[in-house]
């Protein structure tokens, strides 16, 4: 057996020292400081995504809120609601229903769920009151109806009448999914 001097063995408990020293810091402390340095790069980047991620779950709160107020109004109280009809008495109720020359209902299928119904009624001499009682009537009238498009010009037969084309739409859910 070799015997070392006292010199020999400090060198070699120093030598044992660094090396386990040199192996703790690559093996753990060098990987524990570049995972440290990935998370603080990529950290920044994934509050950005939860920021993104949180708005969007409030836009899709707020879409789903109205998509649940949309499916009360197409059919409270568990009845159909049919736009032509509402149309028709909402023209007798006004005392219109002798000036609706035409009435045509139109019908676009949006998804599986979701259709618009589109009426296009063409009033013809009819006073700028009656027309204004219309809109105001079907605006009031709880339902999600909308206005597409409106088209105005005088009467041919008389000046102080006009003739109108009104489309108004409303959007209808089936139940089935």
């Amino acid at each position: 057996m070799m015997r070392l001097t006292s010199r020999e063995r400090w060198l070699a408990g120093g030598l044992a020292a660094v090396i386990t020293a040199v192996a703790f810091a690559a093996f753990c402390v060098a990987p524990a400081v570049e995972r440290i340095n990935t998370l603080n790069r990529v950290l920044p980047e994934k509050r950005k995504m939860l920021g993104d991620l949180k708005a969007k779950s409030g836009e899709y709160l707020a879409l789903r809120a109205g998509l649940d107020n949309l499916e009360k109004q197409s059919a409270p109280g568990g009845k159909e609601f049919e736009l032509p009809a509402f149309l028709e008495s909402t023209t007798n109720e006004l005392g219109m229903a002798q000036k609706v020359a035409q009435m045509k209902r139109q019908t676009l299928q949006l998804d599986q769920k979701c259709a618009e119904v589109i009426v296009e009624i063409k009033l013809e001499n009819i006073m700028l009151k009656q027309l204004v009682e219309l809109l105001l009537k079907t605006k009031s009238s709880g339902r999600f109806l909308q206005l597409k498009n409106l088209y105005i010009e005088k009467s041919g037969t008389d000046p102080t009448l006009l003739d109108a084309v009104v489309q108004i739409s409303a959007l209808t859910m089936s139940k089935t999914l």
